[in-house]
């Protein structure tokens, strides 16, 4: 007995004419195990070896639809059955590709594009077997292919790369851009992955040191720590956090056959506020180019709930960097238009007026709206000469403020008798 030619599926990720809501890919066991997808393969590899023209499939396609509940069209389902045999790796995949190419030159190109309703289900819910369809093709297909994925053009390929330090699947895509150009967009994809000068992308490239647009990028991630408190947790595997770094997951590099299950790139996401980036070999040098870069950071510190720390390490990063404690305060903190700055530099009693703005800190209640501007005020006060805190310390803020950050007590013994009865209250949660 002759054994039947392998079918199309019925099985629709998508909502076809809005009559269904979508279906969850982790329903489908044939679609986590592959069967599906090798099922799809194999009948379109029937058809490719037997010839069947454009009209002949869609005839039996439109044969196959009225066992679909859904009554779906017999070009939707052209559509859902290549999206599943192109989402996944296979011995003669370029050949595949091809005949169904060339079945949508027939019918209209434009319309390959449908194939995205189904593969977008499918990259949120394992985007390595596609990442590996890509891998496993030659790259002259792979801004067509993009058409039914959406996944090269829009770069989540090589951020895949590169978070699977897939050296192989890096050298493809710079095969594919003028080497500047793809230094560039590697670097920004660098950025979102923990510093690691040993990994094999580095290496291949020949950049044990991140590049300079490397480190801006890294603290434009930073910097958007602090203007989203929460970060909403990505469902869709081709999107990425604005502001998490992702763990790197080198054992998903060295695959080539289908990989079963779930796998979400949200899973591998680093939600730190602190991305540690004074690490990073010229990170220093960077700032002290543009510190504007990292006073923005400390700007945008204000109100947060998480935002005192990390404004005392963007402060104490400047700092090191050997940028002035006044430009942070009146440039960054402040906010001084260019001309108000450079009157109060050029004042001559300059000193004075820095050190006392400092003392100012205790007045302000260490609230989520001064937090973070009281933690910069602390800390630049930390940096200045005891001397000049000595001799400009004189009303009850003032000694209170030179009291919490030098724990002297001969601030204490300076204050005003209310002064000493509020602060002991303080001290003692009355």
């Amino acid at each position: 007995m002759q054994d039947s030619p392998p079918r199309f599926t019925l099985l629709r990720l998508d909502s076809p004419n809005g009559m269904v809501s979508a279906r969850d890919y982790s329903t489908y066991s044939g679609l986590m195990e592959g069967e599906i997808q090798e099922q799809c393969q194999a009948a379109f590899r029937a058809h490719m070896l037997n010839g069947t023209d454009t009209q002949a499939l869609l005839q039996e396609l439109d044969e196959l639809k009225v066992y679909s509940p859904t009554k779906q069209n017999a070009h939707g389902l052209l559509a859902s059955n290549a999206a599943y045999a192109l989402s996944a790796p296979c011995s003669d995949y370029v050949e595949l590709f091809g005949y169904i190419r060339n079945l949508y030159g027939e019918i209209d190109p434009t319309q390959f594009r449908r194939c995205r309703d189904t593969t977008s289900k499918i990259i949120a819910a394992n985007p390595i077997n596609p990442y590996l369809a890509f891998k496993s093709a030659p790259t002259s297909i792979w801004e067509r292919l993009d058409d039914a994925f959406d996944m090269y053009k829009n770069s989540v390929l090589l951020q895949m790369a590169i978070i699977f330090d897939d050296d192989q699947m890096v050298e493809k895509m710079a095969s594919l851009r003028p080497s500047d150009e793809f230094a560039k967009q590697a670097a920004v994809c660098l950025a979102r992955v923990p510093y690691d000068p040993l990994s094999k992308v580095r290496v291949w490239q020949g950049i044990s040191q991140p590049s300079m647009r490397e480190i801006e990028c890294r603290i434009y991630l930073q910097n958007n720590v602090l203007e989203q408190a929460l970060d909403f947790n990505m469902s869709n595997s081709s999107k990425f956090s604005r502001t998490s770094l992702y763990k790197s997951a080198p054992e998903q590099g060295g695959k080539s056959e289908f990989s079963p299950g779930l796998f979400n790139i949200a899973d591998l996401a680093i939600n730190a506020d602190d991305h540690c980036l004074r690490h990073l070999p010229g990170y220093h040098r960077f700032i002290k180019a543009f510190p504007k870069s990292i006073g923005d950071g400390i700007t945008k510190a204000k109100g947060r709930t998480h935002g005192p720390a990390l404004a005392q390490t963007l402060t104490n990063d400047l700092l090191s960097a050997g940028i002035p404690g006044h430009d942070i305060l009146y440039l960054y903190l402040d906010d001084y238009t260019p001309g108000d700055y450079l009157d109060i530099i050029s004042r001559a009693d300059f000193q004075q007026i820095y050190v006392e703005d400092l003392l100012e800190f205790s007045k302000y209640p260490d609230d989520k709206n001064c937090a973070a501007n009281n933690q910069v005020l602390k800390t630049l006060l930390s940096t200045v000469d005891p001397a000049l805190i000595e001799q400009y310390a004189k009303t009850d803020v003032q000694l209170k403020s030179a009291f919490m950050v030098t724990n002297d007590k001969k601030y204490l013994g300076r204050l005003s008798e209310k002064a000493v009865e509020n602060h002991l209250a303080q001290d003692l949660g009355l």
